[in-house]
This record gives structure tokens, C-alpha cells and sequence, in this order.
């Protein structure tokens, strides 16, 4: 889904808001187990297309962007981008 920001022109996709499909992960991690639990976790992370957070394609946005509303020279706003970015990294660290 994806939405304009009338307030301050950005164009932000969302993703998820939670991976529904942890569920579909069915093995907890053993010292035996690691390939298929990989399998699994990794197929999971690849279809809630989060897996450039792993593999270093996802670069982290910064924190804040100019505010081009602002008749101050020099003004910035927070990136909705690195929010969402934020929200994301919490999420897969959970």
C-alpha cells in the first residue's frame, strides 16, 4: 500500500505492520536443527520482503530531511522513510 504525505511531499511504502506469518515457522531453534530452522526463518523474512535488512540492500534512510515548507533556511523534519525503516529493524531484533 502506499500513500502520499500531503503535509510534507513524501511518498512512503508500507510493507506490514507485524509479520502475520511467524506462525508458519514451526521449528524453535536446537543445536540440531539450524538448517531447516534456517530454511524456514529465511523463506518467512523473503515473503514479508524484509530480507534487504539482512542481506545490506535495505540502507538505512536518514533521521531527518529538509523541510521544504519552512521559509527557515536550514529546517528539517523527520523522515517518514527512516520511521518506517525504524519500526521495521525493531521488529526483526524482536
Amino acid at each position: 500500500m502506499i500513500f502520499l504525505d500531503l503535509l510534507f511531499f513524501q511518498t512512503t511504502t508500507i510493507v506490514v505492520t507485524a509479520i502475520p506469518n511467524i506462525a508458519f515457522v514451526s521449528l524453535r531453534l536446537v543445536l540440531i536443527n539450524y538448517l531447516l530452522w534456517k530454511t524456514q526463518l529465511t523463506e518467512l523474512v523473503k515473503s514479508e520482503d524484509l530480507h534487504g535488512f539482512f542481506n545490506g540492500e535495505m540502507q538505512i534512510p536518514t533521521q531527518l530531511i529538509s523541510n521544504l515548507k519552512s521559509i527557515d533556511v536550514g529546517s528539517q523534519i523527520s523522515n517518514l522513510d527512516y520511521m518506517e525503516w525504524k519500526r521495521f529493524d525493531c521488529l526483526l531484533h524482536g
